[in-house]
């Protein structure tokens, strides 16, 4: 595996659970919260208009593209799901909270830590098997 492979599967991988919780969020007012993703039951509904928000996470649509080792990600989000996180009463937490919490928690530390941990697990594997036949 190389590790521009790596990275694309770990982004993609966590942009998809960003969709995750953002739907949990728009269909059951539930969010994950802290290290162990506990979860946490919001008041009221988010107020559905035009289908608009309900339909960008229920069929999200993201493309990750990598060029000689930089990342770029696009995502489809309707421009109003950005200004639910801004109401002073009724914040909910849809945005932000979940695109830079997983992205800087999970992603960040996966690709900082994870490829040096995937790599001498492939090669004690491949060490093991190789060994067996001897």
């Amino acid at each position: 595996m190389t590790k521009s492979g790596f990275v694309a599967d770990v982004l993609n991988r966590d942009f998809q659970n960003i969709f995750k919780a953002q739907k949990l969020i728009v269909e059951q007012n539930t969010r994950l919260q802290g290290k162990d993703l506990k979860k946490v039951q919001g008041r009221g509904r988010i107020g559905r208009r035009s289908g608009a928000l309900m339909d960008s996470v229920q069929n999200p649509k993201f493309n990750i593209v990598g060029n000689n080792g930089n990342f770029q990600a696009e995502a489809y989000v309707p421009l109003h799901m950005r200004f639910l996180d801004m109401k002073r009463i009724g914040n909910w937490k849809i945005y932000n909270r979940q695109i830079f919490g997983i992205l800087y928690r999970s992603s960040m530390r996966s690709i900082r830590f994870g490829y040096g941990r995937d790599m001498s697990d492939v090669l004690g594997n491949e060490l093991d098997k190789a060994f067996e036949s001897v």
